[in-house]
């Protein structure tokens, strides 16, 4: 039997679509921000523009998502090999 939740961001097996907006902790706000704080202040020493905060999260997801990956007990983890 499928589920069916709003949004199409589940149908009972694979996504058909992405939803376009996520909601983020307050501790998941906090840490990108501590983040994008940190290396902005390197981007603009190095005469850079700094991210604006969704592009910071754009970013690190761009960099990150290949090394996503599931473990052996179904946990998804960070394997950066």
């Amino acid at each position: 039997m499928r589920k069916r939740i709003l949004n199409n961001t589940y149908t009972g097996g694979a996504m058909n679509h992405m939803p376009t907006n996520i909601r983020l902790t307050n501790w998941e706000q906090e840490e990108i921000r501590k983040k994008s704080i940190e290396i902005n202040k390197i981007r603009i020493k190095n005469g850079r523009e700094p991210y604006k905060d969704s592009e910071m999260v754009h970013k690190i997801l761009e960099i990150s998502l290949p090394y996503i990956k599931v473990g052996n007990d179904g946990e998804v983890i960070v394997d950066p090999e």
